[in-house]
């Protein structure tokens, strides 16, 4: 005995208006993913994670500065989406890292290459969350070098650029780069323009860039490349996340 099918059924079947066919509308979702470079790796680029799993890299190495303590902050990867939940108390200059080696990762920076990723801040209206990409000649606070692109979110949404980090991962005298508002999301790279300095871009769709500061002179040698985020002596409770972490070369 053939069994009827219900109007119900040729509902699920299709889309909301029953006209076009669900089958239809994935291709046209799939077209659109791949015109989107969020989600898929342009050629002649290198990516780390795309965070398309639940569970972080064993190869990722978490490092807390002194006055930012481990119980402030948790690193989770879910979604397509690595994120960091500040839980506020961070001493201000101080921050949270998330880093992995610069070996598996196409190995030593030279001039023309470039970190780029895709941020996102969420929850918090005043006082700041700060977050970032870092290279750093090692995972040990107290010790070493490191350069920062980093964003501020205040109540003004004001991007501050921190080129030149201290040492501990501590960051000192960030210049500044007023009036860009963070878009959802707001691409930002970290540029070596030589063997000593460095550039922070920023974008709202990771093809036009602005330069956000003159290169900043730091001379140290890389080993790790990752992410940073703190909340930077506030008590609010923010999110911060990434949605790729790549490398690409041939940046002027």
């Amino acid at each position: 005995m053939a069994i009827k099918q219900s109007q119900a059924d040729k509902d699920w079947k299709n889309s909301p208006d029953v006209s076009t066919p669900i089958l239809d509308t994935d291709l046209e979702a799939i077209s659109r993913a791949n015109r989107d470079t969020r989600w898929f790796v342009p050629n002649g680029v290198t990516s780390i994670d795309e965070f398309d799993d639940d569970t972080l890299d064993p190869a990722w190495v978490r490092v807390d500065g002194t006055g930012a303590a481990a119980a402030n902050a948790g690193w989770t990867e879910r979604g397509d989406l690595l994120s960091l939940y500040l839980n506020g108390g961070d001493n201000a200059s101080v921050v949270h890292g998330l880093v992995r080696p610069l070996s598996s990762f196409g190995g030593a920076v030279a001039p023309g290459d470039a970190f780029v990723t895709a941020v996102r801040h969420w929850g918090q209206a005043t006082n700041y969350t700060v977050s970032g990409l870092v290279l750093s000649d090692g995972v040990t606070h107290g010790s070493g070098s490191q350069v920062v692109s980093e964003i501020n979110t205040g109540s003004n949404f004001t991007m501050f650029v921190a080129s030149l980090g201290g040492s501990g991962w501590t960051l000192t005298n960030p210049p500044s780069f007023a009036n860009l508002q963070p878009t959802t999301p707001l691409f930002l790279r970290l540029v070596c323009v030589t063997a000593s300095t460095w550039r922070t871009d920023a974008s709202p769709d990771g093809v036009s860039w602005i330069a956000c500061d003159s290169p900043q002179t730091k001379a140290f040698t890389p080993t790790h490349v990752g992410f940073l985020g703190s909340s930077w002596g506030a008590a609010t409770k923010s999110v911060v996340s990434w949605e790729f972490l790549r490398r690409v070369s041939g940046v002027s």
